[in-house]
């Protein structure tokens, strides 16, 4: 079973990195504007010649489907109290989510989804009350099953980021790569046939009478409902035949109908099922997810809704931002809708 590549920063790597830190901390009090994302791009090449080394030969070199970044310091008092819902002071965090858009940004460029968290590129992973049984980052109880990271949608993103704040509970992570898996050439060329349907998921759909400024993302949302009720079927293996890339999202996938490419399917899942991988983050660890090359989920725990609950930051990272243009609102924007 494949290991995430794991890269530590040392010492010395930490004083450099925190001096860019410190500037674009003193210059900007948010990581969610335009100014901000030119400046962390500019800066990300300021990081250590050996950590821009290793993620570049992350992302170019595909050897592995994740990478596990450690040594970035979390105060854990300092951050304030786990959000569920309500208002979160986004200067608590701000030098974390400063340090995880500056690697970030050495994969791909940040992009958000007009009808999840209104759009915002940094989302939280937390839990919230009412949402224990949803398959979506604020669930908790129930298990959330592994998948691709929107696998529905024709630009799903190339890499996420998830960056741990707090995790007093140790609850896992969930991941599998596509090199695990041992699959007959014969599935695998029915897997690679556009016949299977996967449906947006709920994250999408859910909750969207709390969503501020609605109207103004209609024509998304409508989207999304269009790509619920008429979905074209897609393939869930594809690239080369030797080191195929995977689209899958078994809660939201209709089964197919003829019996050998649901036999197929099944095989599939069967295979991640028993090559599936736990991971507990700790508090300032950053894993960076292939996304078209590993699924991940989430075990299931007991939120306590007392502030010192588990608590990540998310990144979407695409390696194109130009294929989405004509569903973002500017050549620069990054919210896709």
């Amino acid at each position: 079973m494949v290991a995430p590549a794991t890269l530590r920063v040392d010492a010395v790597e930490l004083d450099s990195i925190t001096t860019t830190i410190e500037r674009l901390a003193g210059e900007f009090d948010t990581v969610e504007s335009g100014p901000f994302l030119r400046a962390v791009t500019l800066a990300s090449h300021e990081l250590p010649s050996r950590i821009r080394a290793e993620l570049l030969d992350f992302k170019m070199e595909e050897t592995n489907g994740a990478i596990l970044i450690q040594g970035l310091p979390v105060d854990d008092e300092r951050i304030g109290l786990t959000p569920f819902g309500q208002p979160h002071d986004e200067r608590t965090t701000l030098r974390q989510d400063i340090a995880f858009f500056l690697f970030a940004s050495c994969l791909g460029d940040p992009i958000g989804w007009e009808t999840y968290q209104q759009g915002r590129l940094l989302q939280h992973v937390a839990p919230q009350p009412g949402h224990e049984l949803d398959q979506t980052s604020t669930g908790s109880i129930s298990n959330l099953e592994w998948h691709t990271e929107e696998a529905y949608h024709p630009f799903r993103p190339d890499y996420v980021g998830l960056m741990c704040l707090r995790n007093h509970d140790n609850v896992a992570t969930t991941l599998a790569q596509v090199a695990d898996l041992r699959l007959s050439a014969e599935d695998r060329a029915l897997l690679r046939e556009e016949r299977y349907v996967i449906r947006p998921d709920d994250a999408h759909l859910k909750h969207r009478e709390d969503v501020p400024g609605l109207a103004d993302r209609l024509d998304s949302y409508q989207r999304v409902d269009q790509m619920l009720a008429t979905p074209e079927p897609v393939a869930l293996m594809f690239g080369a035949e030797d080191s195929p890339y995977l689209r899958v999202d078994p809660y939201y996938t209709d089964k197919p109908d003829q019996d050998e490419y649901a036999a197929a399917y099944l095989r599939l899942c069967t295979e991640i099922d028993a090559n599936l991988q736990e991971i507990a983050l700790q508090p300032g660890e950053i894993l960076f997810l292939d996304n078209w090359r590993t699924v991940h989920g989430r075990k299931p725990f007991r939120a306590d809704y007392d502030g010192r609950d588990r608590w990540l930051k998310r990144l979407s990272l695409t390696r194109d931002l130009r294929k989405s243009r004509h569903m973002r609102a500017k050549v620069n924007g990054r919210s896709i809708g």
